[in-house]
């Protein structure tokens, strides 16, 4: 039974996620993904891309594409973190 629950619980979530990446495609014209990271920058304070990167459970090569793309799109201000690294904000 246990193993029933878990695999409905990720069905779900992961039903929720693709409807959530179709709306804010429609509506706003920005991935499911990359809203969640500018939310975690904006409102959790994730200032590094190796932060970036723990909270959303990716690679910090995926991170630098995502944080490249939404500051090409404006969406995002990147500068170089005086400790070494890249900051996002």
């Amino acid at each position: 039974m246990e193993q029933n629950l878990s695999l409905n619980l990720h069905v779900l979530t992961a039903r929720l996620d693709r409807a959530a990446d179709r709306i804010l495609r429609a509506e706003h014209g920005i991935s499911y993904s990359r809203f969640l990271a500018l939310t975690l920058v904006g409102e959790l304070g994730a200032s590094t891309q190796r932060t970036l990167a723990e909270y959303l459970g990716v690679t910090e090569p995926s991170v630098s594409r995502m944080t490249t793309v939404l500051a090409a799109d404006g969406l995002l201000d990147v500068q170089p973190d005086p400790a070494g690294g890249t900051a996002g904000g």
